[in-house]
């Protein structure tokens, strides 16, 4: 058996050395390496409060234009949370999760803006008698037709035929 030269035994040993040293590291390096990391996770979530501030704006944004669907990607709103996170550190200020009544408002307008473009259009096919004969089509041509009326009987056929639909179903 022949020995090993001290040097190769020196260098094995300063190799199981450097595992064992990152395998288990000293209470200095763990405490920077946590530090380093609650740094990184606070930054991330400030980045996705300021990102998801954009990201709100542009929902509100793709009610009226779908095509901006792309521009307004999470990725991309993530991206610019970054930079005004940065930004916002830089001047102290207050990340957005400090304004709930902004995020109600904006919440609250993804409901809001669709409907009323939606019920708009409906009064608007109702008034000209287009669409289908819904009740809403039907109330608009009561609405229309009500003075005309007001001087016949109420049970006259000439009052009720302006109400019927004309395939003759309810």
């Amino acid at each position: 058996m022949s020995t090993p030269d001290p040097a190769q035994r020196l260098e094995a040993l300063a190799g199981m050395a450097q595992e064992a040293d990152a395998a288990n590291p000293s209470a200095e390096d763990a405490a920077q390496a946590a530090k380093e990391q609650a740094q990184a996770s606070e930054a991330d979530a400030a980045a996705k409060q300021w990102g998801m501030l954009m990201y709100t704006v542009g929902g509100f944004a793709q009610m009226i234009a779908p095509e901006l669907k792309q521009v307004y990607s999470e990725e991309q709103c993530f991206a610019w949370g970054q930079k005004a996170s940065a930004v916002a550190e830089k001047y102290g200020w207050n990340g957005p999760s400090t304004m709930p009544e902004l995020a109600l408002l904006v919440s609250t307008a993804g409901f809001a803006v669709p409907t009323y473009f939606l019920l708009r259009q409906k009064v608007q096919d109702a008034q000209a008698g287009a669409g289908p004969q819904t009740w809403l089509s039907k109330m608009g041509l009561w609405w229309r037709t009500r003075k005309a009326r007001a001087g016949q009987a109420p049970d006259t056929p000439q009052a009720n035929a302006e109400l019927r639909p004309e395939n003759g179903s309810n």
